[in-house]
């Protein structure tokens, strides 16, 4: 195996010969800032561009990119009409948060989150930005809205716990789907 030492770290031969691909998660250095978004120096990939849209939608500011900074981005096209790649800050940010949500899902992590809406079946959660859905059959007995079936008075219930936090776990999350569902944590 051979082994290539590029900017500081180690890398796998075989990873360096690798040719980048769309959705791939990179390291970019800011190198200049414009109207229509932010350029970077992607290393061996050569150049690209962070559309200002993007950086609007991320939770990056415009003026946070300076030039010389380092920033992960996702690869959305490899070869724009002006031989740019085309990448996306708020896209690796998605794929850190999934990256976590699939951790704490596996560690059985419980989380405080806000109920931010209701519907007939439940109650709308958001994790970082991805909203998920927490079941009525998933809520604690201190939380279940029993009003013998009648839909009316289950949907008033549910209404009363948006805003309120509660305790989860994370029991599915899918990111090819976008779905995540929630249970309650019984307290104890």
């Amino acid at each position: 195996m051979i082994i290539i030492k590029e900017k500081g770290y180690l890398k796998n031969y075989n990873d360096y010969l690798k040719p980048i691909q769309a959705n791939d998660i990179i390291e970019g250095q800011v190198i200049k800032k414009t109207k229509e978004g932010v350029f970077l120096d992607l290393g061996r990939y050569g150049s690209g561009i962070i559309w200002r849209k993007d950086i609007i939608e991320s939770n990056k500011t415009f003026s946070s990119l300076k030039p010389g900074r380092m920033v992960k981005v996702k690869i959305t096209d490899i070869d724009n009409a002006e031989g740019l790649l085309e990448v996306s800050l708020r896209g690796a940010e998605r794929e850190n948060i999934w990256q976590e949500i699939k951790e704490k899902k596996t560690k059985k992590e419980t989380i405080e989150l806000n109920a931010v809406g209701a519907n007939r079946g439940g109650l709308i959660l958001e994790f970082r930005g991805i909203k998920g859905f927490l079941p009525t059959s998933r809520l604690s007995k201190e939380n279940y809205p029993d009003a013998g079936g009648d839909k009316e008075k289950i949907m008033e219930k549910l209404k009363k716990l948006v805003g309120k936090k509660l305790k989860v776990k994370i029991i599915s999350a899918s990111e090819k789907e976008e779905r995540l569902i929630f249970e309650e944590v019984k307290e104890k």
